[in-house]
């Protein structure tokens, strides 16, 4: 959109005063980017480049000569780096593909622009070439969006009313936003990457930031909101991201089987299935015994769990099969052709 408009002073007013609800979409777009540049502040000023908050993802990478590696991916950028429990960079940032030890432990293998590169465990490369692989983050041109906002501000024209809202709402989302930053200063949660064995970032549909940490002593799973605040006790054997259906759920392990939390940490589907439960046009397909069916939403079992295979609905139907037959059912579980 941002090549498309080409945003300067004297043309996006004029076009956004006859498309006030994409103005205001990026509106909210801006106050997110500040949000999370704000946020970022707050991190880097109350904790170190090793804590959780940095990351949207951190694996126990190995562990060689008592030493223990740790696999890190920055939220902003998305580059990968491994670093070592004596916060010594092994690999620096870059954008890897896939990194990890070799089968035999004695070094680390990645892959950077379809290569393979292969390092030994102080970050000398052993074989491969790295070049320079730093990429330009897009931004906007804030300095003509606030002059915009500025001159909506003083204007009584009716055709700005729209506009208008959409810069009451970034107004009150600034608030939040200081709210926000506030309480992740108090948080008493530990955020040392080095305290945790694996850490996931994700969001939500309405982009709430949540982080799913797992325990490096008791290797359970707790879940951890943008701020700091501990909202589920580490008490799960597996957690991670959402996983859409008829709302935001979150997927969740426990005694080895598998179901879903709302987005504030509550069970909203007990832990019924052998699989991962993924809801695909209103119903999702769980597995009991090496049977498969179907429940809703609400966790209720709407087509029993008989099938030797059984395939995700779509448009209404999915392919089964019962001793030895393979056919289609509808969400009443009826037989269809």
């Amino acid at each position: 959109m941002f090549e498309e408009i080409n945003i300067i002073e004297n043309n996006v007013l004029k076009y956004f005063s006859q498309k006030p609800y994409e103005y205001i979409e990026l509106l909210k777009q801006i106050i997110e980017k500040q949000h999370y540049k704000n946020v970022r502040k707050i991190i880097e000023q109350n904790t170190d480049i090793f804590s959780v908050y940095h990351y949207e993802s951190v694996d126990l990478l190995t562990q060689k000569d008592n030493i223990t590696y740790w696999k890190v991916r920055e939220i902003s950028s998305g580059k990968v780096a491994v670093i070592n429990l004596n916060k010594e960079f092994i690999l620096p940032f870059d954008k890897y593909g896939i990194v990890e030890a070799t089968k035999d432990g004695k070094n680390i293998v990645c892959y950077w622009n379809r290569e393979k590169i292969l390092f030994d465990f102080n970050g000398k490369i052993l074989k491969g070439k790295l070049e320079n692989n730093i990429g330009i983050d897009e931004d906007v041109d804030k300095e003509a969006i606030v002059n915009i906002i500025n001159e909506i501000r003083k204007s009584d024209d009716n055709n700005f009313s729209n506009l208008k809202e959409g810069i009451k709402w970034c107004d009150e989302n600034i608030d939040v936003v200081k709210e926000n930053t506030q309480k992740l200063e108090k948080s008493n949660v530990p955020h040392s990457i080095f305290d945790y064995q694996k850490v996931r970032f994700f969001t939500n549909n309405h982009n709430k930031r949540y982080f799913a940490l797992k325990q490096k002593d008791s290797g359970k799973w707790g879940l951890v909101n943008a701020w700091g605040s501990l909202i589920v006790p580490f008490i799960y054997d597996d957690l991670g991201c959402f996983v859409g259906g008829e709302g935001d759920y979150i997927h969740m392990g426990f005694g080895g089987k598998y179901g879903l939390l709302d987005c504030l940490g509550n069970v909203a589907i007990e832990p019924i299935s052998d699989n991962v439960i993924l809801f695909f046009d209103g119903l999702a397909r769980i597995e009991q015994n090496k049977k498969f069916g179907y429940i809703d939403s609400s966790g209720n079992i709407v087509i029993p769990v008989i099938y030797d295979e059984a395939t995700r609905f779509l448009y209404g139907k999915a392919q089964v099969k019962l001793n030895n037959e393979t056919f289609n059912i509808n969400k009443k579980g009826e037989r269809i052709e």
